[in-house]
């Protein structure tokens, strides 16, 4: 694992990108301070994944039904059958999951 200042990553940006390409973590500070890390991207979520997430969520309660103007509806195939409205924070979904592995 690295460290590394600002101004130096600002100053070096590929050569810290190589360093996470070959799956390093790089923390930045600031005034002596981490306030981020970087990292290799992890592969993305399946659509399924998604899908199973927002399920277990709407029927937590944890997900609400949308505002939408002229009558736009947003629906999952299972729900569209049962006609319920699910709103969808797809980042706060994907951050969710990543945090669940």
């Amino acid at each position: 694992m690295k460290t590394v200042g600002v101004r130096v990553l600002k100053d070096n940006l590929s050569r810290y990108l190589k360093f996470v390409q070959k799956g390093e973590t790089v923390l930045i500070k600031d005034r002596d301070e981490v306030v981020a890390e970087l990292r290799r991207a992890e592969p993305a979520d399946s659509t399924e994944e998604v899908l199973a997430f927002i399920e277990r969520e709407y029927r937590a309660g944890k997900l609400t039904k949308p505002t939408f103007k002229n009558n736009m509806r947003l629906q999952t195939k299972h729900e569209s059958s049962q006609k319920k409205i699910v709103a969808i924070d797809t980042q706060a979904i994907l951050n969710q999951i990543r945090s669940e592995r």
